[in-house]
């Protein structure tokens, strides 16, 4: 991108043939053009991770956001963060913004009086600025269990991300977390979007305190490596292609809907506390596959004809917005509008979870007290290959009571130790056809296996007489 190329907003691209076209010559720009120093250094949190969120934080106009969506302008770089998968809720997510600006080149507006080189019909506007500089999304993503998301890990994940803000140095970083930030940081993973294409990627967060510690270094000393970051267009016509801000937000609201279902689609089908459900009714998880697909395509379809109204509109400086108007109304009247799907979602959900059809309070539970006298009373006897005997049996070697362990007839030990008792397994999450379930930490001695038991629960209504 350079000063005086030629745009064609319509269709949001620099007119080019076999060279990209400038409206003066390049004497004519060299006398013209102006560079000032803008040295300034941005680093800030973004918590939010919808469509409007990541728009807003790369500072996207809404006629550009309008090609984005449609798929008219293909993004890169730091702008690839506009394509980074969608956050699933088993994922606590934060991301850390870097944006650095070097200088700023224009053209005086004298230039507008000087003779052009050419006429271009296709050309709509005039680059007459540009700001350089890069920009870097850091995205940290932390995985919690289904059901257990209260927010204090998306917290101290925070509060681990708010400490890079201040300082480059992944040793000041590291040293000012704290005891329990430090191991927490370890499990963080992130996904890189940068302007600097050889560092972008996923990677530990270790690495990504490597890396944005030296990412300055990258633009080079003088910031000769920097890339555009901002252009200021001049219209050479009377043409208005503004478009509605309304119905690009409500297009905007539609493709993060789509996407968020699918997700959910995905979720349901790879959660692994539903593997057995999925097992078990293979047209349970068909339709959300099939759903899932539905999605994709129908979200390649809205983009497709979103495409064709923008161009409309621009052709029309403005004044045709009935294509865009008419494809919101079809799609709030389709099956794939917000309230069907989510309808649909929530009947799968209770399908999977049981919650439909026996509510949270009928839900079988598992008895946690282990220390109940006459927990074995009723199952033991029924277990012919165990037996329990107390018996006197005088023992020199063994003063006072001991328990004797025998099997197949022969006396294995006459002083067997059950040891400490571990600390009771947690219920995390019950659900239709599986229980999960958190060990305890031993700090004494690590149990070699647990044997879980389970009985239902009864539930007994003492009735009076009625006289």
């Amino acid at each position: 991108l350079e000063l005086g190329m030629l745009y064609d907003c319509r269709s949001d691209s620099l007119c080019s043939g076999t060279v990209y076209v400038s409206l003066w010559d390049d004497s004519t720009i060299a006398i013209m053009r102006q560079s000032l120093p803008r040295p300034l250094t941005e680093v800030k949190c973004i918590e939010g991770d919808s469509l409007q969120e990541r728009f807003r934080a790369l500072d996207v106009t809404t006629p550009l956001r309008a090609s984005v969506l449609s798929g008219l302008v293909e993004v890169g770089g730091a702008a690839g963060y506009l394509n980074h998968p969608v956050q699933s809720t088993l994922q606590d997510r934060v991301t850390l913004q870097y944006r650095t600006t070097t200088r700023l080149d224009m053209l005086s507006h004298s230039v507008l009086q000087e003779e052009t080189v050419r006429t271009q019909r296709k050309a709509t506007h005039v680059v007459m600025a540009v700001l350089y500089g890069a920009q870097a999304f850091f995205i940290f993503d932390s995985k919690h269990i289904s059901g257990q998301h209260s927010g204090a890990g998306e917290a101290d994940m925070h509060s681990v991300v708010k400490k890079m803000m201040p300082t480059f140095s992944a040793d000041q970083i590291f040293s000012s977390l704290s005891d329990d930030e430090k191991p927490n940081s370890l499990s963080y993973q992130c996904t890189l979007y940068s302007d600097v294409d050889h560092v972008n990627g996923s990677m530990t967060c270790d690495r990504a305190l490597q890396v944005y510690e030296t990412f300055p270094k990258h633009l080079g000393q003088q910031g000769e490596k920097a890339v555009p970051l901002y252009a200021w267009l001049y219209p050479l016509k009377n043409l208005d292609n503004s478009v509605k801000m309304l119905f690009f937000t409500k297009a905007e609201g539609v493709l993060d809907h789509l996407r968020q279902s699918t997700m959910r689609c995905q979720e349901m089908m790879t959660d692994f506390t539903n593997g057995c459900v999925m097992k078990w009714f293979p047209d349970l998880k068909y339709n959300l596959s099939r759903l899932s697909e539905l999605l994709q395509k129908y979200q390649s379809e809205f983009k497709r004809e979103l495409a064709m109204a923008v161009k409309t509109m621009r052709e029309s400086e403005g004044v045709d917005d009935n294509r865009l108007r008419d494809i919101l109304q079809n799609h709030d009247q389709s099956p794939f509008c917000l309230q069907s799907i989510q309808l649909w979602l929530n009947n799968k959900a209770n399908t999977v979870n049981q919650s439909d059809l026996t509510g949270q309070q009928q839900k079988h539970s598992v008895p946690m007290n282990t220390q109940q006298k006459h927990s074995h009373k009723h199952s033991v006897p029924m277990n012919t290959n165990i037996k329990f005997i107390a018996a006197v049996i005088p023992d020199i070697r063994v003063p006072g009571s001991s328990i004797r362990l025998y099997q197949q007839g022969s006396l294995i030990t006459t002083n067997f130790q059950l040891g400490l008792k571990p600390d009771p397994v947690q219920v995390a999450e019950i659900k239709q056809s599986c229980v999960l379930l958190q060990f305890p930490q031993s700090t004494i001695r690590r149990p070699e296996r647990y044997r879980v038991e389970y009985r239902y629960k009864q539930v007994y209504i003492q009735c009076e007489q009625m006289r």
